[in-house]
């Protein structure tokens, strides 16, 4: 999904719109199963409004090369107000910011790792280290920063949150990029560390430069790749895989204009949710089926009614006569990998 906001006929400039409906976790009602016979079955529903989730982790991404000294300022500015209005719809949510410049300098650092310390995100926005100077190449080291986000686990994403990405740059990354031996860094490969560790990416691109294309040239590629990429060209689209393959958004942005901040909200607020779901602690006692099937899709400003329904599993004799007639586990339907319900089901007694 694209917003081109530097297109008067595709979007009007960005605005801090009215927040979505608060998330938090949603107790349903118990299913309890008595004197139960396999194949015996029980179902209940939950309401899923798209919008915000009851948990999340939001990672600033961001170019710290001259050209980015107007939207940095921005989010120095905003900052405080982008915390207030996520943690006002989220039950849990955390921040952090890293940067990047080319591989010449420093492919990717972790400012701050995420954490409920606002202040603590504040002071790193405000650092020097996040000063916007100088730059070599036109092109930057945006595919190291975004896979060690992906695999750096000193960055500290939580298990149990919706994972958030905010990439603010007005140029791609060097294609491939081989900082170290053995190691090259392409679109695709990027690609698959984020989605492994479930992250989706919201590009913030002035000009749309994150999409830009590169004529065959020697600087596109960094490092001793092997084999050697001999300059090949970038192809466009560098940004928007990387957002559309991790079910994010991509903004195109007029620089100079202050909206970053508020367009990185309306695009959270827009993210569509994937809804999952898993059973725990009754493995070999019940089964699960769901209608309509999952995963499922809820876009922002829509609702899913999802129908959860529980079968006594044919196995479940002989778990019964090796942990006993009484079994409780949890039904969990998850929002974007962020926890959203929790249902408890349980069963005294069993018929064999």
């Amino acid at each position: 999904m694209e917003f081109d906001f530097t297109d008067p006929a595709c979007c009007p400039a960005p605005t801090v719109g009215p927040s979505p409906k608060p998330s938090k976790v949603t107790r349903l009602p118990r299913l309890s199963f008595r004197r139960a016979r396999p194949g015996d079955t029980l179902c209940g529903d939950v309401v899923i409004d798209g919008g915000a989730v009851p948990k999340d982790d939001l990672m600033l991404l961001t170019d710290v090369t001259g050209s980015m000294r107007s939207a940095i300022a921005t989010v120095r500015k905003e900052m405080t107000a982008l915390m207030n209005a996520r943690g006002a719809v989220s039950t849990t949510v955390r921040f952090g910011v890293a940067s990047y410049r080319d591989e010449s300098e420093f492919g990717f650092r972790l400012n701050q790792p995420l954490t409920a310390n606002r202040v603590a995100v504040q002071a790193a926005v405000d650092s020097t280290d996040l000063n916007a100077i100088g730059g070599g190449d036109a092109l930057e080291a945006n595919l190291v920063a975004l896979h060690a986000l992906a695999t750096d686990a000193s960055v500290g994403w939580s298990p149990g949150a919706r994972r958030l990405v905010a990439w603010f740059g007005d140029v791609p990354g060097h294609e491939p990029s081989c900082p170290t031996p053995g190691v090259r860094h392409t679109r695709s490969s990027v690609l698959a560390a984020l989605r492994k560790a479930r992250i989706s990416v919201i590009g913030v691109s002035l000009a749309g430069g994150l999409d830009r294309p590169f004529r065959p040239a020697t600087r596109n590629s960094w490092g001793s790749c092997k084999p050697p990429s001999r300059g090949a060209a970038i192809a466009a689209g560098q940004g928007t895989s990387l957002t559309d393959g991790t079910r994010g958004i991509m903004a195109k942005l007029v620089p100079g204009t202050g909206t970053e901040v508020a367009a990185l909200l309306g695009l959270i607020d827009a993210l569509e949710l994937e809804i999952t779901s898993s059973l725990h602690d009754c493995a070999g006692v019940f089964t699960t089926a769901y209608t309509p099937a999952l995963p499922a899709f809820v876009e922002a400003g829509k609702s899913l009614t999802l129908r959860q329904c529980v079968t006594v599993d044919a196995a479940a004799c002989d778990a019964a006569k090796a942990n006993g007639l009484f079994f409780r586990c949890t039904l969990k339907v998850l929002a974007t990998g962020a926890l959203f319900s929790v249902r408890p089901v349980d069963m005294v007694g069993l018929k064999c």
